[in-house]
């Protein structure tokens, strides 16, 4: 019997789709709209491909050791890389890919181990139930990602998706035609295709937000049947285990995979030390800003004004100013001179400069609020790279007769960052500049400080607590956790924003405009 070349159409299908997922993995961690759609349409691209080449192998003969390899592995590294980067943008806990990268190994040296006893070890049914699920799931959460970019403010036409669907389309009819597809297969391809354009069609008139308990149900549910695919493989070497003992096995390994995540320990600790209490806030006003269509992103009182930021639907940056000396905000006006920044997602006032965040670039821009108030620009002192992976948050602070900017990398690091704000060096990045550093042991979403206190907005299973701490005390401490003096409910689920005004906490709500107030902190 003539031996199959490697060097075959199969194998090169399955190596394409490693360098499809680089492509569309970077593309993800744009957070550009467009880019987005490019990189769901290059998921299912790649989906259609993997469908297609095991088809193909079985149909030409073309079944190859390399490629028995290569199929299964292009496969894991496709989906670890597209979790990933969809965790990167906190749809769901990022320690979550551990469980989805150790299951891929552990199965992959299973088969080894049993190859050595000169059995194979067969493909389970709940191999197949595992693919689908995360299949599912990556599309759910990249669906998730794309309905919340465009209604964060990001703008894309109709024209443009559906070019992009277009071409999609031609491609999937071109490999159908050049493979040969027929039967059930064309059918299974046809239906994916349809409905994975549709919904991309349909992406523009979606004015629906989803919150952050959606999509780590998503996540949680796919981690479960992964797991669970995990178990059976394992079990499926004793001969006398059932499906009863199957599920209860998984059941417990879900369990202590939750038992042992950082939000169960958290939540646990928070009970033990001090009491979550659900107060009552109230809901001052909302922000208008004439006809313009604003998702604001940011907010800040500085004495009797309010600063807010936030994306008109084109994606550009605004800075508005209110003022506060009526009982309902008056808007003055609007900041010009935002040349350069992308997307304020911080801000914080000192009594003597004004610090933004641009999350896009990862920069803190140092600027003076009186000068821009009565130019109408903003008026920028300096601009500070932090180095960090990802946006962050920003709060300043005094401590031993020194002041102090303080920044959380919110996704990457459980740590707060001090740096002494009189011996910052412009030409470096700020990572490199740490005075000190605070352990966290939570997820934080916000920060501000006032009197000796920090005040944190932080997420909790799709839910968000609002924590006072004594800076000094978990200093000295070490961690967050040992100064933390109080935790209250907030008053909606996904809180967009959170600052300190009129000696009290107020957070911005789902709708992006409506702001609540609670002075018990």
């Amino acid at each position: 019997m003539e031996k199959v070349s490697n060097y075959n159409k199969v194998n090169f299908i399955s190596v394409s789709r490693i360098l499809l997922t680089v492509i569309g993995v970077l593309l993800i961690f744009s957070g550009n709209i467009k880019l987005l759609v490019i990189a769901y349409l290059i998921m299912g691209f790649s989906e259609v491909t993997d469908v297609i080449d095991g088809y193909v192998a079985r149909r030409e003969k073309l079944v190859t050791d390399l490629g028995k390899i290569l199929d299964p592995l292009s496969d894991s590294i496709s989906r670890f890389f597209y979790f990933f980067a969809l965790a990167y943008h906190g749809l769901f806990p990022i320690w979550f890919m551990v469980f989805f990268f150790f299951r891929d190994i552990i199965v992959a040296y299973l088969r080894i181990y049993v190859s050595f006893t000169g059995t194979v070890l067969s493909a389970r049914l709940t191999g197949k139930v595992k693919g689908a699920a995360q299949f599912a799931g990556q599309y759910l959460l990249m669906i998730s990602l794309m309905i919340n970019t465009i209604n964060d403010g990001q703008q894309i036409s109709t024209e443009f998706i559906m070019y992009a669907t277009g071409i999609a389309l031609f491609l999937y009819i071109i490999s159908l035609i050049v493979f040969k597809i027929k039967g059930a297969l064309l059918y299974l391809v046809v239906i994916l295709s349809v409905v994975l354009t549709v919904i991309l069609v349909f992406m523009n008139r979606i004015d629906y937000h989803v919150n952050y308990l959606t999509t780590f149900i998503i996540s949680f549910v796919t981690l479960g049947v992964t797991l669970f695919s995990l178990v059976d493989y394992l079990m499926s070497l004793d001969k006398n285990s059932g499906n009863i003992r199957r599920i209860v096995s998984c059941v417990l390994l879900v369990s202590f995979m939750f038992l042992i995540s950082p939000y169960f320990l958290d939540l646990v600790k928070n009970k033990v030390e001090s009491d979550v209490e659900l107060k009552s806030w109230d809901k001052l006003y909302q922000l208008e800003v004439s006809d313009q269509k604003i998702v604001f992103e940011g907010m800040v009182q500085v004495d009797d004004y309010l600063l807010a930021s936030g994306l008109d639907k084109g994606g550009e940056c605004h800075l508005f100013i209110y003022s506060l000396k009526d009982e309902i905000p008056k808007f003055i006006t609007e900041l010009t001179n935002l040349s350069g920044i992308e997307k304020i997602t911080d801000m914080e006032y000192n009594g003597q400069y004004l610090y933004l965040v641009d999350a896009k670039q990862k920069i803190i821009i140092e600027a003076d609020f009186y000068e821009s108030l009565a130019t109408h620009k903003l008026v920028e002192r300096k601009r500070l790279s932090t180095g960090f992976l990802s946006g962050g948050t920003v709060a300043v602070t005094g401590f031993n007769g020194r002041r102090y900017l303080m920044i959380n990398d919110n996704i990457f690091s459980n740590n707060l960052y001090f740096f002494d704000t009189d011996r910052i060096d412009v030409n470096k990045k700020l990572k490199d500049q740490i005075a000190f550093k605070l352990k966290s042991e939570l997820y934080i979403d916000d920060i501000s400080c006032a009197n000796g206190k920090l005040y944190m907005l932080a997420s909790k299973l799709g839910h968000d607590l609002v924590y006072r701490v004594d800076l000094e005390r978990a200093i000295f401490g070490g961690s967050i956790q040992t100064g933390i003096e109080q935790i209250v409910n907030s008053p909606q689920w996904n809180i967009d924003n959170f600052g300190l005004f009129d000696k009290g906490v107020v957070v911005c709500g789902e709708d992006c405009k409506s702001l609540y107030w609670y002075g018990g902190l």
